[in-house]
């Protein structure tokens, strides 16, 4: 049986407020947390996702004894380091080299150990040779990726996570991704805290949600990462949005009539592995050339993805007609989440313009985890078709 690292009984964390109406004060108590109970396996990489002000955090400072809970109970069994608030302690006027020695030891490491992993803490960082520079000079992503960086030469049974991989570029949160998964071979417990929950789900063993301070969902990364993504979408179901794709109206005007904008296969959840084609059947009523632009937004309401015919000539109606029109998203591209998409169409000449928000809905799965983070080289696929009238 394995054992338990963490074991959590109904904690709380209360903060007392006090509101001001005109001349009146009136005092009442806000909870951060609320009765949450786990137990953290040892040995396995929980991911802490949620909405801001979920409560995540705090939750992380009770578990790393920086703040005592209001109520409950939390036993850990081991040594913990928290990566809470990094870089703290720096001093602006030292060299880079100069900070890391110091924070070793004010982290109860020895200077030799400090000087051994250096070279190890230097490249991990990427600062190079601006490691003997006063980090004032540093920019706010050189100075955040040293700091962490120095944690690699720390060792503990427990690793606490906050927001680690908002540090630095790309190649950099590959870095932290690949330390953290080798922290998970040797054993160790992790606990991280990440609002980007696709980018650390191919290696948690499980996700806990947390909504307004109380535990919604904990389970397999996927599951947990759909229920997140009902809150933020107002708690729709996946059924409801797949409904939406079946719910495309036929427009009908004086220079174009959009038959349909649908997936091919209108399944409700989409596996990662699978490419997604995306047809749009119309009728041009007139000589001038149209172009098509779709985008691409997740759950977030952030934009993933963009393209448009104006990218790809062959594929711009000329002529009147009816046309089928197929944009083709790779395997792999997107992660594992919801998207919607917009769809656009434009007559230059006549400055004309439909805009269909939302026309599609749908769900990526991955049930897969890769051994690696790696990015896909890939681009979005074009084909136009004019079709004959017996096609149509």
């Amino acid at each position: 049986m394995m054992q338990n690292a963490i074991i959590i009984q109904k904690i709380s964390k209360v903060y007392p407020l006090t509101s001001v109406a005109g001349d009146r004060e009136a005092a009442h108590e806000k909870y951060a947390l609320k009765d949450f109970s786990y137990n953290f396996s040892a040995g396995s990489i929980t991911g802490l996702i949620g909405m801001n002000g979920a409560g995540k955090s705090t939750l992380l400072k009770l578990i790393a004894q920086i703040t005592p809970p209001s109520d409950g109970s939390i036993n850990v069994n081991g040594k913990v380091l928290s990566i809470l608030e990094v870089g703290i302690g720096f001093i602006p006027e030292n060299t880079g080299r100069d900070n890391v020695l110091m924070y070793g030891n004010l982290m109860g490491l020895s200077r030799k150990r400090m000087l051994e992993k250096m070279p190890e803490i230097v490249d991990f960082s990427g600062i190079g040779e601006y490691i003997d520079q006063p980090v004032k000079f540093y920019s706010s992503g050189m100075y955040l990726r040293l700091a962490f960086s120095v944690l690699i030469a720390m060792d503990a049974d427990i690793f606490l996570f906050d927001e680690v991989l908002s540090v630095g570029d790309i190649a950099f949160r590959n870095n932290v991704l690949n330390y953290i998964k080798s922290l998970k071979e040797k054993g160790k417990t992790v606990i991280i805290v990440s609002h980007t929950p696709t980018e650390i789900s191919r290696f948690c063993d499980q996700m806990i949600l947390l909504h307004h301070g109380t535990l919604v969902h904990a389970g397999a990364p996927v599951e947990t990462i759909q229920k997140l993504n009902e809150i933020v979408n107002g708690a729709q179901s996946s059924e409801t949005r797949s409904n939406q794709i079946e719910a495309f109206k036929k427009i009908d005007n004086d220079f174009i009539a959009i038959d349909d904008i649908a997936l091919i296969t209108p399944l409700r959840e989409i596996q990662r592995n699978r490419t997604i084609e995306i047809e749009i059947r119309f009728n041009s009523k007139t000589e001038d050339i149209l172009d098509w632009t779709i985008n691409l937004q997740n759950s977030w309401k952030v934009a993933v993805l963009s393209t448009s015919t104006m990218l790809n000539t062959d594929c711009r109606a000329t002529t009147k007609g009816k046309y089928m029109l197929k944009f083709t998203i790779p395997a792999k591209l997107l992660s594992p989440g919801f998207y919607s998409l917009d769809a656009y169409v434009t007559s230059a000449s006549v400055d004309k313009k439909i805009g269909i928000p939302n026309v599609i809905s749908f769900q990526v799965a991955d049930t897969q985890k890769e051994d690696q983070c790696s990015l896909i080289p890939a681009s979005i696929y074009i084909d136009l078709l004019k079709l004959n009238r017996e096609e149509s």
